[in-house]
């Protein structure tokens, strides 16, 4: 799998206006990621992307070093394909 060239975690959010949720970078020199209207699913979604960070390192941590001999299983082909998703370059 290829390094991951993103903003490491952890994330947070909070409700910018009465319109917009930001996901931001936590810590003293945080900055914006992503603003998300606030729309059906929008601070669902807002919630999710604040939480990549830490969803790509459980799922790395598990099909990597966990257990990383696991059989051709579709289920684990499936998280392989989402790392790799994760770490691509566009």
């Amino acid at each position: 799998m290829s390094k991951a060239i993103h903003t490491p975690g952890p994330w947070s959010t909070y409700l910018n206006t009465m319109d917009s949720i930001v996901v931001r970078k936590m810590g003293v020199s945080g900055y914006e990621i992503a603003h998300i209207a606030i729309v059906r699913t929008g601070i669902q979604d807002a919630r999710l992307i604040a939480a990549a960070p830490e969803l790509l390192e459980a799922l790395k941590a598990f099909v990597n070093d966990i257990v990383p001999n696991s059989p051709k299983d579709p289920l684990w082909e499936q998280a392989r394909a989402a790392i790799q998703k994760a770490e691509s370059t566009p």
